[in-house]
């Protein structure tokens, strides 16, 4: 299932935000280019290869050059299910993709998330998701991406097993002692 809360930066936040998904965006087709021309999908070597790059020209931190890495990989790797040609994909929208407690996490109103300046905490609109993060669910990646005048972090969440507990105390009813 995916939970939808409206993210309300403001002007600051908002220009943090754009610079990030920009050098995501630029990551995206770095990496893209280079998946193109040798049709690596490798995970382990493609970031061997690219970290350094990503990281030096984009200002990506470790964990943000793995997300991007995996993004672009895993529509690479679609896209070759689905289609046998293969097809060079580019990346333009506003959008990057978030783990949960590696690149954000959720408090009782706000989200916090990595920049390429450090963590920041935007306000949410909370009162409908809030069911959502009362422990039963299991909260996984996130997407945040620009509309037309608004902001949407879209939150993978599935609903938690219970599991039995053991019992406090156990009593043998062995009769053969």
């Amino acid at each position: 299932m995916t939970v939808k809360f409206k993210v309300m930066p403001d002007k600051r936040q908002k220009k943090l935000v754009n610079k990030t998904i920009k050098a995501y965006i630029a990551a995206y087709k770095h990496i893209s280019a280079y998946i193109f021309a040798t049709r690596d999908l490798n995970q382990v070597r493609i970031y061997e290869r690219l970290f350094y790059g990503l990281y030096e020209m984009y200002g990506l931190c470790p964990s943000m050059v793995k997300c991007a890495i995996g993004t672009v990989m895993a529509k690479y790797k679609l896209v070759k299910e689905i289609n046998a040609v293969w097809t060079h994909l580019s990346f333009s929208n506003a959008e990057f993709f978030l783990q949960w407690k590696k690149d954000y996490f959720i408090t009782e109103n706000k989200v916090a998330f990595r920049t390429l300046n450090g963590w920041i905490n935007i306000p949410i609109g909370y009162n409908r998701a809030k069911k959502y993060l009362d422990r039963t669910w299991e909260i996984g990646s996130a997407n945040l991406r620009r509309g037309t005048n608004k902001w949407i972090l879209s939150i993978s969440a599935d609903k938690t097993k219970h599991t039995i507990s053991a019992p406090a105390r156990i009593v043998n009813n062995d009769k053969t002692a």
